[in-house]
């Protein structure tokens, strides 16, 4: 099999599982929420969060680093996983050590004991799977990693729902997560003995080099757990259970779109990379048009989303999570944002930018921490919406202004984001106007009069179409 069609499956391959593994994770929060109320759910959603901090500091951008390395040079697989798979055990055997003196100093903490340890094991676990998916990836194998990744998630839906609803106890189906994660890690071990030998392998001076190179990475994935987690743990710390709950009820359905984005990444990454080296023309025009699509379905989504948030929260969690409506509301919109910004990201990273990247990602996770502490105290799950929101503005304008006053590429002039904003402010004023309709006949409606004011007001073009189906098809 050639590079070319190697590349293709893996991209179907870990797509694939990604979309599973997201509706997988959607079904399986969905399940907790109306089976065990806002409150376990809370305490769940908590614990995750907080163990997410752990899981980091075991890892420390490791994975990442031995991709990269091992990619480049095959034979220095057994040398890469060797130090980081002993260095992952010792890691992890520490994490669990401060796990438990902090459990010990901190009363509140000691409520949720049992779904700490549980989920520190079970994500630590995961965590030195990881280390395994790092030299799969390396060798462009990732249909073992996609195997995996479904054996898991089989295991935990099926068994571990049933045993959720049979029982109505969280440690029960933290259990069965814990045994899924164990069986992937012994099918995955069993993989990588076909592909490189290695042995445990403790050396201070080879694990400090490691870690020293893989700090960038470390840093990446420590901004994006603070963006996405630290709202959690602040609202557990000032409000409790019940409202760490109400608020990761809406911002699950938030960040189960976020596949999206991550789709669009990987098509349209490597294809900007070549672009931007071949054709700056053609590149800027690709860009744009994929840029103007995706803010276009952000906000299709943000448009029925916060006007249909009630029905969303009810039909899907049932009763005991009304107030979630509120924070949708909020959260919705940062889709916009999110969207937008990913796509900036991108483009950053095609034209070798990624240090402007983090240091975006810094500034907005500072940002991010900053408006919870001011905003939680008060407004509670409000507050922390209205924080995730900023925050995520503050980096999409951080990007954008980097790309237009830095980088001197030409994005949207304001006439642009007036057709934009025009389109948006008629379509919410229909939604208004028109609340007492069925949403089965209004979002059909509200769609098709978005679309058709955009092509109206010629913010996308044919041309530009034509553009984007050119750059997928190549």
């Amino acid at each position: 099999m050639n590079l070319a069609s190697q590349l293709k499956k893996n991209f179907v391959f870990i797509s694939t599982i990604s979309i599973f593994d997201k509706i997988v994770s959607f079904i399986l929060v969905v399940v907790i929420a109306r089976y065990l109320g806002a409150a376990i759910y809370g305490k769940y959603a908590f614990a995750v969060a907080f163990i997410s901090f752990f899981v980091l500091l075991s890892d420390f951008g490791i994975t990442s680093l031995i991709t990269r390395n091992v990619s480049k040079d095959f034979k220095s697989s057994n040398y890469y996983l060797s130090y980081s798979f002993s260095f992952k055990i010792l890691a992890s055997i520490c994490s669990l050590g401060l796990l438990s003196l902090l459990i010990m100093l901190i009363k509140p903490l000691q409520e949720n004991s049992s779904i700490l340890f549980l989920v520190a094991i079970a994500l630590l676990i995961r965590g030195i799977t990881s280390v395994f998916f790092a030299i799969i990836r390396a060798h462009r194998k990732l249909q073992y990693e996609a195997i995996a990744g479904f054996i898991n998630r089989i295991i935990t839906a099926s068994i571990g729902i049933s045993i959720l609803i049979l029982s109505k106890n969280i440690n029960y189906f933290l259990i069965v997560f814990l045994l899924a994660c164990l069986i992937e890690l012994v099918f995955v071990f069993n993989i990588i003995k076909r592909i490189t030998s290695f042995q445990f392998r403790f050396d201070l001076k080879v694990f400090k080099t490691l870690v020293v190179f893989a700090f960038p990475f470390m840093v990446n994935g420590g901004m994006s757990i603070i963006n996405y987690r630290v709202d959690s743990l602040i609202i557990n710390f000032e409000h409790g259970s019940v409202a760490t709950g109400i608020y990761n009820a809406a911002y699950t359905i938030v960040l189960s779109l976020i596949i999206i984005q991550e789709i669009v990444g990987r098509i349209f990454l490597p294809l900007f990379s070549n672009l931007e080296r071949k054709d700056q023309g053609f590149f800027v025009r690709s860009f744009i048009q994929v840029f103007k699509l995706i803010l276009i379905l952000a906000l299709l989504i943000g448009l029925i989303g916060s006007f249909f948030s009630n029905e969303i929260i009810g039909t899907i969690y049932g009763t005991g999570f009304e107030t979630s409506a509120n924070c949708l509301r909020i959260l919705i919109w940062s889709l916009f944002f999110m969207f937008g910004g990913y796509v900036l990201t991108i483009t950053l990273i095609a034209k070798n930018e990624e240090k402007a990247v983090l240091k975006a990602r810094i500034l907005t996770a500072l940002l991010n921490i900053l408006l919870n502490l001011i905003l939680i105290p008060q407004y509670s799950f409000i507050g922390a919406s209205i924080a995730t929101i900023v925050s995520e503005a503050f980096f999409f304008m951080f990007c954008y202004y980097y790309l237009v006053e830095c980088i001197r590429l030409p994005i949207f002039d304001i006439r642009t984001w007036f057709k934009l904003t025009f389109a948006l402010s008629v379509s919410l004023v229909f939604l208004f106007t028109l609340n007492e309709i069925s949403l089965f006949i209004l979002v059909p409606i509200v769609t098709v009069m978005f679309l058709g004011i955009l092509l109206l007001v010629r913010f996308v073009s044919k041309e530009e179409m034509y553009i984007l189906a050119k750059v997928v098809s190549s």
